[in-house]
Formats: structure tokens, C-alpha cells, sequence
């Protein structure tokens, strides 16, 4: 059960349990792994087509202390619109006497849950692949808002300590996540009939 906080900072991931009900597990197991990767996270979203998932530093909001944010804006370092996009590590910069957690972040990161389904043979197959592109694509937000850039260096290797990690705990896993054993979602390159 979370606390009210934690339900307040969780991020909203309707979109992707609209269309598998059991990627909530994916996100618990992501909880479970390091709560910390989705500390910043608002949104995850859905992601209709391409590559398994993507982070778009374009859709971030930031919120800073009222007094900060009227300084930058009021002196004409920054407007408005572009202070989300604008890294930790440089709004630090401007306010050194800043703290990080001040700085609260509000961004979206997508996960293309039908690719992952149809590649699946399995919804254990399917439910570690959807939480270990979550994890992919947080490990790039926690890239960019502490060094103002990310490439895919970080996030596959925060991928393959996922999953080695997931190998690793599987009896726990399958003991608090039952639906880790559960139904077949589709032969591979088919989706199942229906919402699974």
C-alpha cells in the first residue's frame, strides 16, 4: 500500500494498463528494483509505433520555488516555456544555494506495449520487457537532468543489471507477482484476441 506522498509522486500509468492490464506489474517490479528511477517520472505514457520506448526531454515540466523561478524568468535567463527543458545540473548552476529536491520534475517517458506483446511469447517475457524499458528510458532522464545530456551507454547497461537482477530474484518475483506465471499473451509477431 503507499503512503499518500508516494501515491502523490507515483507516476500515472493508465495509458499502458489500458492496454495490458498486467503492466502494472512491470512498474511494481520497477518500484521493487530502485524506487529512485521513477522518482521524477509523472507519465508513462504509450508509445503507438517504433522502437520499444522513448524519453523526450521536450516533455518535461519543472517547478521551482516561486521566488527562483521569478528571478530567471524576471531577469531574462530563461523564459517561461524553455525552464522545462532546462537540466538540474544548469538550473544549479544559476543557484548554487538551490537544493535538487527544490527543483521538482513532472516528465513522461513512453513504452510501446503492443511491440512488446507481439515479440513476447509469454506475459513473464512480456511484463520484464515492458520493466526493463522502463528502466531504459529513466536511466536517460536521470542522465540528462544530472550531466544535461544522455546517450544509450547508461540506460542498456541499467537494462542488463535489470534484468540479470530479475534473473537473479526470479522465485521472489514470482512469489509477490503471481501473473508472472500466468497466460501465454500470443505466439510471437501476434497479438492475443481482446485486451489480455
Amino acid at each position: 500500500m503507499l503512503t499518500f506522498v508516494e501515491f502523490a509522486k507515483a507516476a500515472d500509468e493508465s495509458q499502458i494498463d489500458s492496454l495490458y492490464t498486467k503492466a502494472h506489474t512491470a512498474v511494481e517490479i520497477v518500484r521493487m528494483y530502485q524506487p529512485e528511477l521513477l522518482a521524477d517520472i509523472a507519465t508513462i505514457a504509450n508509445l503507438s509505433s517504433g522502437a520499444y520506448g522513448v524519453y523526450n526531454s521536450g516533455e518535461n515540466k519543472k517547478m521551482l520555488p516561486p521566488d527562483k523561478e521569478k528571478q530567471l524568468v524576471y531577469y531574462g535567463a530563461v523564459r517561461r516555456h524553455n525552464l522545462d527543458m532546462i537540466p538540474k545540473k544548469t538550473l544549479m548552476q544559476y543557484y548554487p544555494d538551490l537544493h535538487p529536491e527544490q527543483i521538482q520534475d513532472s516528465d513522461t517517458i513512453h513504452v510501446n506495449v503492443h511491440r512488446i506483446m507481439q515479440e513476447s511469447d509469454s506475459d513473464l517475457e512480456a511484463i520484464l520487457e515492458i520493466a526493463s524499458t522502463i528502466v531504459h528510458e529513466c536511466t536517460h532522464e536521470k542522465e540528462r537532468e544530472a550531466t544535461g545530456q544522455t546517450s544509450e551507454v547508461g540506460p542498456v547497461r541499467a537494462e542488463q543489471a535489470f534484468m540479470a537482477w530479475a534473473r537473479q530474484n526470479m522465485n521472489a518475483l514470482t512469489r509477490r507477482f503471481p501473473q508472472l506465471q500466468g497466460d501465454v499473451v500470443g505466439r510471437k509477431g501476434q497479438l492475443p484476441a481482446g485486451r489480455v
